[in-house]
């Protein structure tokens, strides 16, 4: 997982020789992919869904997808948005189907503090799940807003209005001054 691909920014760098394989047809390359993707399959259905057990369900069906589909995506460099395309849709499905229960923050918050982290969970709770969504993939996994909006299947002016609303609950919630330019997406 050294190489990324043609798409900048997401913490994902699956192989893309692994990837291209995988479009091929080569069933080791489609496995290594789906043991590759995994995680970030289940984080970001996490951070959506707030449920270990329905995320968990959702990347299980990512990774049917994704081994029954590979075969068909074009450009192997495209694989980033794809798979977090898939992930996001699926996600959004089990939404639908099953409610959130508990509200998980992202594991790789930059809070110091179990004070700070608790407070941040309750705040990043109470974003409404597009918000929630939009931070993660903005922030988390460095998409931008072009790219979310790809993605979740809004304009990209909705997804920026969305992380701007997200900044503001943020803040609010938290009352301090959180990083980055609310027009910078």
């Amino acid at each position: 997982m050294t190489e990324a691909g043609t798409e900048g920014g997401s913490a994902l760098r699956p192989n893309l020789a692994t990837v291209a394989a995988a479009v091929s047809g080569d069933v080791l390359a489609q496995h290594t992919l789906v043991e590759a993707v995994w995680p970030d399959a289940y984080h970001l259905a996490l951070t959506i869904l707030r449920n270990p057990v329905a995320a968990e369900d959702v990347a299980q069906e990512v990774a049917v997808i994704l081994l029954r589909s590979i075969r068909q995506l074009a450009d192997p460099g495209a694989f980033n948005s794809w798979f977090y395309r898939i992930v996001t849709r699926e996600s959004l499905h089990e939404l639908k189907r099953r409610p959130s229960e508990e509200p998980t923050a992202p594991r790789q918050g930059q809070v110091a503090d179990a004070e700070d982290r608790a407070a941040f969970t309750i705040a990043f709770g109470a974003l409404s799940t597009m918000e929630r969504t939009v931070v993660v993939l903005h922030y988390h996994y460095g998409f931008t807003s072009r790219e979310i909006a790809r993605l979740v299947s809004r304009p990209a002016g909705t997804v920026r209005y969305h992380l701007v609303m997200a900044r503001r609950h943020l803040r609010a919630a938290l009352g301090e001054t959180l990083g980055g330019d609310e027009n910078h997406a």
